[in-house]
């Protein structure tokens, strides 16, 4: 029977919930695998079928995952691998076309050149939610994910167009590779520009929305999930490629920050809330549809009596290995004469065999592979039946699901996880359940996971140059969090807290240089008195003096005393120093101009440091010269604020900030634990910690009131 709308969604949806609930108990077991299982139950069992149409599976569910895909992508990454990314998605996708199609042929001498070809093309990209589901699970080197994921946003194009272009050609029997070719890079350039030029109006459009007092949430919420859509519609009526057009969006919006919007952290909560349901049930309908397809594309050979079964199933398994042998050699082979010129260099380390097999499993193939080959027609122009259409449909449906598992049973055992059926136990033995796994997260670590989450995201706040000063002071109460747990952790005698220390007295050494540079400098000039001047040299050689006593460790028990009262205190002293600073700047400017003149010489100093090729070799701690940068920064915003008594929406920039760090710190605590990094009492305990200082927050600003 054909499922009705309505029904059809209520059912997927209720499927998704089972399949995860499943997988709680069953977690070795992929839930992508759980719920192609359960669709095709769904349909043996109660005959249940959906018309998949290429058009409206991408537009429904390709769309709006590739544009979060790309917003949400780390844009480090993806800088760093755009080249290897652009290449696999394209030339490679191209290459196992052609001779992947090749081979195709010479295995089944009935099936056309021009369908072998198509086959191939619809067989070659990777399926970004498959990618997905199977890295999110595994033990993956960080870059063979990143590629994998990037490629998987741009090289449904390049499959397509070449399935296209097979198709149409088995269909008339006439190619032309120039028309090909044009096709491919007008679809591609247009589709580029549309995304970029559409994105770029509605991110204009919503933010003089909200310059004029328009700041309903949900209004602005709904526009950023229905903006996929529009992108991808706009796109594809003018005959360009919707899915490169979404993808530009989306990393576009990841280049400019996604926060972006001045309507404050109740936006960031709702969309970033809102998207992550959205991920999660389309992510979980794809797989079930997936299933509930399989007997639709099989079932055709499968009853055809000119196709032996067995014949059919030894072409699934020799087409998957010979995608996945041109994806192992192209991989191994790129990367090592791209080693070989870069060697001289030692820009790059030789990719090993083993990581070139784990990125050829993690090219999964997915649902667009099937929704494209379930669109081929089943008569040619001259009402001829398309040549060898069950048996296609059979090896795509079956490349799909050995590809998903061979990357579930081999990814474990290359990348040395035992694979085994994981049971978890009632709810009655909590013991047993919340055993954290041996790859886990200590609490220490999870916290400077989840301190370092608050910092970036308030990093990327800290864009708005109006809120420089109370991003600066959020990051510094989160530096101070991390520096403790770091001293808890380390201590302050080991050969690691050693290093740290050493490297923090240096930089710290470089910025006094700096500092008393141009103290001397205004000293010279006369654009100090000289008794500013004696105040400043004094605050120097103390601040100095009480870093060498640090470094002696003849300070550590009060450095640890004050990091407890900044912990539990920091909003009372806070709001002291704001109020003896604001006291002090107003009864002596002077000395505030030549503090922020102090500050930016420092940050100066430390630049051309780093910069010079001496020091570069040293590798100083990335975080100690962050800390020190913030600081220096921290204390030019606040000289600058006191200068221009801009004060009057600090307190509220500060507080709308905290709430962003807390939705970060909840969403970092949500990836851990689907990267099973957490254990369950771990999890929980995180979470009631990050609400408790929330609802501490919330008190606090009622008693302001």
């Amino acid at each position: 029977m054909t499922v009705q709308l309505l029904e059809g969604v209520v059912l997927l949806i209720s499927l998704v919930v089972v399949s995860n609930v499943i997988n709680h108990y069953f977690s070795a077991i992929p839930t992508s695998l759980i719920q192609i299982g359960l669709g095709l139950v769904l349909a043996l069992t109660f005959s249940i079928t959906i018309p998949l149409k290429t058009d409206w599976f991408l537009l429904l569910f390709v769309a709006p995952l590739l544009y979060n895909d790309g917003r949400t992508f780390p844009k480090q990454d993806l800088w760093s691998l755009k080249r290897p990314i652009i290449i696999n998605s394209i030339v490679l996708v191209f290459f196992t076309t052609f001779v992947g199609g090749a081979i195709i042929h010479l295995l089944i001498p009935s099936l056309p050149y021009a369908a072998s070809f198509a086959l191939a093309a619809i067989l070659s990209p990777t399926d970004p939610v498959a990618v997905h589901s199977i890295t999110s699970q595994a033990k993956l080197p960080k870059w063979i994910v990143n590629l994998v994921a990037g490629e998987s946003l741009i090289n449904d194009a390049s499959g397509l167009i070449g399935f296209k272009y097979g198709v149409a050609a088995t269909m008339t029997g006439v190619f032309s590779l120039f028309e090909a070719a044009g096709d491919f890079v007008y679809i591609s350039v247009v589709g580029a520009l549309t995304g970029f030029i559409a994105i770029s109006l509605i991110r204009y459009a919503l933010r003089s929305l909200i310059r004029r007092g328009f700041n309903d949430v949900t209004i602005l919420a709904v526009i950023n999930f229905i903006t996929p859509f529009l992108i991808y519609l706009i796109a594809e009526y003018l005959h360009a490629s919707g899915v490169i057009a979404v993808v530009v969006a989306g990393i576009f919006t990841a280049l400019r920050g996604r926060n972006y919007l001045e309507s404050g952290s109740e936006y960031v909560v709702v969309t970033n809330k809102s998207w992550e349901i959205i991920v999660y049930i389309l992510n979980g309908m794809i797989f079930l549809i997936l299933g509930i397809e399989l007997p639709v594309a099989m079932n055709q050979a499968i009853q055809n009596p000119d196709i032996h079964t067995g014949y059919a199933v030894a072409l699934v398994f020799a087409i998957w290995f010979i995608l996945f042998l041109i994806r192992v050699l192209w991989i191994y082979g790129s990367n090592f004469v791209q080693f070989v010129f870069q060697k001289s260099q030692g820009k790059r380390e030789q990719v090993t065999l083993s990581d070139a097999l784990l990125s050829g499993l993690t090219g999964v193939r997915g649902a667009i592979t099937m929704a494209a080959a379930l669109s081929i027609p089943p008569l040619l122009n001259n009402e001829q039946p398309f040549p060898n259409r069950p048996l296609i449909l059979f090896i795509a449906a079956g490349v799909i699901v050995l590809s998903l598992v061979m990357a579930v049973v081999l990814i474990p055992i290359l990348t040395k996880r035992a694979f085994k059926l994981q049971l978890k136990q009632t709810l009655d033995e909590t013991v047993e359940e919340n055993v954290a796994p041996a790859d886990s997260m200590s609490e220490k670590e999870a916290k400077n996971y989840l301190y370092n989450s608050a910092v970036q995201a308030v990093e990327e706040q800290r864009r708005q140059n109006e809120n420089q000063r109370a991003a600066l002071d959020v990051i510094d109460e989160y530096q101070k969090l991390i520096a403790s747990l770091m001293h808890e952790e380390f201590g302050t005698e080991s050969d690691q807290a050693q290093v740290l220390l050493k490297d923090e007295l240096t930089l710290r050494r470089v910025g006094f240089r700096g500092e008393a540079s141009t103290l001397e400098y205004l000293m010279y000039n006369g654009q100090i008195t000289q008794k500013v001047y004696l105040e400043l040299r004094k605050e120097l050689a103390d601040a100095f003096d009480a870093l060498t006593n640090l470094h002696q460790g003849r300070e550590v028990k009060r450095l640890k005393r004050m990091s407890y009262h900044l912990k539990h205190s920091r909003g009372i002293l806070r709001k002291q120093f704001q109020s003896m600073f604001k006291l002090r700047a107003k009864q002596n400017p002077e000395k505030a101009f030549a503090s922020k003149e102090m500050a930016k010489n420092a940050l100066k100093f430390l630049s051309d440091f780093l910069s010079d090729d001496k020091q570069k070799e040293h590798q100083y701690n990335q975080r100690v010269v962050y800390r020190l940068v913030v600081a220096y920064r921290r204390k030019i915003a606040q000289l600058k604020a006191n200068e221009h008594e801009q004060n009057s929406n600090y307190d509220a920039q500060v507080y709308q900030l905290r709430i962003v760090a807390f939705a970060a710190q909840r969403a970092a605590i949500s990836n851990l634990v689907d990267a099973r990094k957490l254990a369950p009492t771990l999890a929980d305990k995180l979470r009631q910690e990050v609400n408790f200082a929330e609802s501490a927050l919330q008190l606090t600003v009622d008693t302001t009131e």
